[in-house]
């Protein structure tokens, strides 16, 4: 299977069987990533769960999957594909975006997000769109839901310029233009 990211960079992805994929993310070395659960720290929240990743012409694989938030960049989330067993593919989006996305179709870019009603009620879709290629990601809708309360806890939502660094930004900015 092809799997890309932002960057459209085009990896191979081969096809585990979705009882190894539970396996490793539920065996005794990687107890941080089963499915659901959570890791948070003060600033950060991690949800581990399993993803079908489906790519058009391709068998459907599943793969080890984490929604990540930070407070430090607060109107945004991150689904990372492949990791703890593989060098994850890492978009990031606007977390209103996932939010929204769990009542109503959203996202005209390279990112969409479509609520899984009528085949999968239990299915978050998220389309991840680079130049070269399609990728469609289910996901668990409660880990979803419980994942996007844990950042509304961290950040609530209105709340999230009170969490952006300015000074720090702007040195970034200023940094790279140099």
């Amino acid at each position: 299977m092809r799997l890309f990211g932002r960057d459209a960079r085009i990896i191979r992805v081969e096809p585990i069987h979705p009882a190894k994929v539970e396996n490793l993310a539920l065996n005794k070395f990687a107890p941080q990533y089963r499915r659901g659960e959570m890791r948070q720290s003060i600033h950060s929240v991690v949800y581990g769960t399993v993803a079908q990743v489906i790519v058009a012409g391709e068998p459907t694989v599943s793969l080890p999957a984490e929604l990540r938030y930070d407070s430090s960049d607060p109107y945004a989330v991150c689904l990372s594909l492949g990791a703890p067993l593989m060098s994850p593919i890492d978009w990031l989006f606007a977390r209103g975006l996932l939010a929204a996305g769990l009542h109503m179709p959203v996202g005209t870019g390279d990112v969409q997000v479509i609520p899984w009603h009528r085949r999968h009620p239990d299915r978050v879709r998220i389309v991840l769109r680079s130049r070269a290629d399609e990728a469609t990601v289910d996901v668990d809708t409660s880990t979803v839901r419980a994942f996007l309360l844990r950042t509304l806890e961290l950040v609530p939502a209105g709340k999230e310029s009170v969490h952006i660094d300015l000074d720090r930004t702007l040195a970034g900015l200023l940094e790279d233009s140099e």
